[in-house]
């Protein structure tokens, strides 16, 4: 069996290391929720200290949303599809996914999804036109970016070459 104790540790010193945690990068409230499962502590005690972390501004989940979707877009390329996903799984409020998606500037989540997509449509030459096609929609799918757009770059990219 692989079953482990929950950690002791005294509130002090784990509020301490909350803080730590927190302050490393943004998180969000489940990110905490899921650290202090690790140990043998009230939901009294759970909500103290997010209470605290959130009073000490180490927590902030509008700022945690803002840095999740520039990071995710900016960084992994990916869609609102797949960050509004992502950040559901984290229990976050669809408003603030929704406020959080307004940083996405729309002309240039419009340019990454275009070059995402010729640059899988690129590397796919050998392919035959429909397989090729298929395979950029589900690339680009994959990444979270939304059907009408996808259409969109296919049917710029492919008129001629069907």
């Amino acid at each position: 069996m692989n079953w482990k104790p929950k950690k002791e540790v005294s509130d002090k010193q784990l509020l301490n290391d909350l803080c730590k945690f927190a302050a490393y990068q943004e998180r969000c409230v489940s990110d905490i929720e899921k650290k202090l499962d690790q140990y043998d502590i009230s939901e009294d005690d759970k909500n103290g200290m997010i209470d605290y972390l959130i009073e000490e501004r180490f927590l902030d989940e509008d700022r945690f949303v803002e840095m999740y979707v520039k990071g995710r877009f900016n960084l992994k390329k990916w869609g609102k599809i797949k960050i509004k996903s992502h950040l559901r799984n984290k229990r976050i409020p669809s408003s603030k996914i929704e406020k959080g998606l307004r940083f996405i500037n729309e002309a240039q989540y419009i340019k990454v999804l275009f070059g995402l997509g010729q640059k899988k449509w690129d590397s796919l030459e050998k392919e035959e036109p429909v397989q090729r096609k298929v395979k950029t929609l589900r690339f680009l799918a994959s990444k979270g970016y939304e059907s009408d757009k996808i259409y969109s770059f296919l049917d710029s990219v492919t008129k001629g070459a069907l």
